[in-house]
């Protein structure tokens, strides 16, 4: 009798362990509760909390939508690049799904898998291909959360702005989104996009007020304008007047010195 005893109660200890696992898994209802998507963002959350003790301000800011990041109404989220974790951890502050746009040239094909998973939309900034830019789209039409960094690179030096791109004002002018800008700060800095994942940090995520371009009557090409005189009030930083550029194969940054330098 004392051994059925112990068979029940560890067989009771294991169902409850296993329904505190897949609440834990599942809360966050991403994806309709689909248990891959919802252990994804626990994952990211941990790596944010951990790796780069992620502070967020401005929450007061973000709009109220559903965990797949659809509503009635269209959302941008409009970021400056620091880092190659600048994703996850606005992904890591959020309780809904975002969609991020990412460059052609960064697609490694050895995580095919996980764009696939991600949902990535990858545009192509040199060649002119418009088939990511139109999948932007649709997902916005639809009304979903899409993430841009409309300065197309990661900012070199750090702390200086590049010049916004064109581009999201199409995109917000088109589906009447509405804009919220997130300011990033603190992120490792590294070589490269992939070299930052591994760093620790103390990084800051600060949402700012929420802005309806499509209320202001705001023409497509002065978008990109505005969100930069945003970004670069809001921080104090100045706009960089050397972007990168692609040459010979490769990306070419500036420097600490001001000097064009070879991705590593």
């Amino acid at each position: 009798m004392h051994g059925v005893q112990v068979y029940a109660m560890a067989g009771i200890a294991a169902w409850a362990a296993w329904c505190l696992a897949v609440r834990w898994v599942v809360r966050p209802g991403f994806r309709g509760g689909e248990p891959g998507a919802c252990f994804a963002v626990r994952v990211i959350r941990a790596y944010a909390r951990f790796m780069h003790a992620l502070r967020v301000g401005g929450v007061e800011h973000v709009p109220a939508r559903p965990p797949s990041g659809f509503s009635d109404r269209p959302l941008v989220i409009v970021s400056n690049h620091t880092s190659g974790v600048d994703p996850a951890l606005i992904q890591a502050a959020l309780g809904f799904e975002v969609r991020w746009v990412m460059a052609e040239d960064m697609r490694a094909s050895r995580f095919e898998w996980f764009w696939e998973f991600a949902r990535i939309i990858f545009v192509d900034r040199e060649a002119g291909d418009v088939s990511g830019l139109r999948e932007a789209l649709r997902h916005l039409r639809a009304g979903g959360t899409l993430g841009i960094f409309p300065e197309g690179a990661i900012e070199r030096p750090p702390r200086m702005l590049l010049p916004f791109r064109e581009g999201v004002g199409v995109l917000i002018a088109r589906s009447r989104a509405l804009v919220l800008p997130v300011v990033v700060e603190g992120t490792p800095f590294a070589a490269t996009a992939w070299g930052a994942l591994g760093k620790p940090s103390r990084s800051t995520v600060r949402f700012l007020p929420v802005i309806d371009f499509s209320a202001r009557a705001t023409p497509a090409g002065e978008v990109a304008g505005v969100l930069q005189q945003v970004f670069a009030e809001s921080t104090g930083w100045r706009v960089n007047e050397k972007p990168p550029k692609y040459e010979a194969g490769r990306w070419w940054y500036v420097d600490e010195a001001g000097a064009y330098r070879p991705e590593s």
